[in-house]
């Protein structure tokens, strides 16, 4: 696949999740920092899930 094949799927993709997200927040859905989610995935990978 060509690299410009490559960036035009990221971009897709990106903004596939943003509308997701936006419309997770519309609905009041949950918010996390950064720092929350990093730390999350390092949980994950202690405990042998991720």
């Amino acid at each position: 696949m060509a690299q410009h094949e490559v960036s035009v799927r990221e971009e897709a993709a990106d903004a596939l999740l943003a509308r997701e997200a936006e419309a997770v927040l519309a609905e009041g859905g949950p918010t996390v920092t950064m720092a929350e989610l990093v730390a999350d995935l390092f949980a994950e990978g202690a405990d042998g899930e991720g």
